[in-house]
């Protein structure tokens, strides 16, 4: 034990400020680790083909982000004619992801269903349908990602886009980023989970220039960092006003530089209602930063700002407090698990006492 604590101490950094970033740096990292990791827990796409053709199953979704997500119709799935014994040995490239022919020809089959406008059709872990298209644990290769957004972008009928914990990383994104370009009726889009980083983010940003039907963008549980989120910022909120709610919670790298070229574009857009910005690494100079940035935009349309588990103080914190007191639109504010004390917790509960806005909320510790 005394090792272990040596070694702890050797390598934390020196100043108690400095510890408590590289805490929460961990902890969003860890975090990261376990989205990735999550397709190595389910089984995969290949081990269907046991299944001889046309058999009917019953395929029920695993838990997402801590709900359970249940598909039980029965389904028809075209497998190749195999025997039962047989399970595909697929080739794994440096990321882990399986690929091969009849992989592809599994995405080629996805990609013709949406380019028809196919009702229903089952999938290995989420399933397409005739307005959603969901895609879990797939552990989806870079050509089957593209393949599958070359049937995306010429659909027109589905409305809600998940890809969760493939793992596909920023050349995925671009693929998804691409296909939102032209596509008109996708108006939810998430992809958590995906390793996604700051040329994915930036890739995503540049289509939502083009695109106004997206109003749900979620990217939690992926590696953008400041770079990323100013893309989003600069090339996004600041032109896009059809987006109404970004989540970029748990992006462990996302810190108050990130923060200050988003509270930019917070002051002029008028489109977002909710914001999601937990499990980041923001601190004083970033909360600061978007707390004056809606006290100055008067046609800020923002009701929700989650800023839980970030590294704010007490002067960030009464930033917020000073904010609440003018702001007009802001129902729900959550900072729990960030570092202030009694001065910064005092500051809230006198905003929250002195206001004007019925039923506002604002979460200041776990058991507020």
């Amino acid at each position: 034990q005394s090792t272990w604590g040596g070694f702890v101490d050797s390598h934390l950094p020196s100043s108690s400020s400095d510890k408590k970033r590289y805490s929460r740096m961990v902890s969003a990292k860890v975090a990261l680790v376990i989205a990735k990791l999550c397709p190595c827990l389910f089984p995969k796409r290949a081990q269907y083909s046991t299944l001889a053709s046309n058999t009917t199953v019953e395929i029920v979704n695993h838990p997402i982000n801590g709900n359970f997500h249940e598909l039980t119709e029965t389904h028809t799935i075209d497998s190749p004619d195999e025997p039962e014994s047989h399970i595909e040995d697929t080739s794994v490239d440096e990321e882990g992801q399986g690929e091969s022919q009849e992989s592809l020809a599994w995405a080629r089959d996805v990609a013709d269903a949406l380019k028809r406008n196919s009702t229903t059709k089952s999938l290995d872990q989420g399933k397409l349908s005739s307005s959603h298209l969901k895609l879990l644990f797939d552990r989806l290769s870079i050509r089957q990602t593209e393949i599958i957004c070359e049937g995306l972008s010429a659909n027109t009928s589905i409305t809600t886009v998940e890809f969760g914990c493939n793992g596909f990383k920023d050349s995925g994104a671009v693929a998804v980023a691409e296909a939102m370009k032209s596509n008109g009726t996708v108006t939810s889009l998430s992809l958590w989970g995906n390793g996604v980083r700051d040329k994915g983010a930036a890739a995503l940003a540049s289509a939502l220039r083009f695109n106004s039907s997206i109003r749900i963008l979620l990217l939690g549980n992926n590696e953008i960092g400041d770079k990323g989120l100013s893309s989003l910022a600069e090339q996004a909120l600041k032109v896009n006003s059809s987006l109404v709610h970004l989540d970029l919670s748990v992006n462990g790298m996302i810190s108050d530089e990130g923060a200050v070229t988003l509270a930019e574009a917070l002051a002029v857009n008028s489109g977002l209602t909710q914001l999601n910005l937990s499990n980041d690494s923001i601190g004083n100079e970033g909360a600061t930063a978007i707390a004056e940035a809606l006290t100055k935009n008067s046609r800020s349309a923002l009701k929700i700002l989650d800023l839980s588990f970030n590294m704010i103080e007490d002067p960030g914190v009464k930033a917020l407090a000073k904010m609440l007191r003018t702001n007009t639109t802001i129902l729900e504010l959550s900072v729990n698990g960030n570092i202030f004390a009694d001065e910064g917790k005092y500051a809230l509960e006198q905003a929250l006492a002195h206001s004007t806005v019925a039923n506002r909320k604002i979460k200041i510790d776990d058991e507020s």
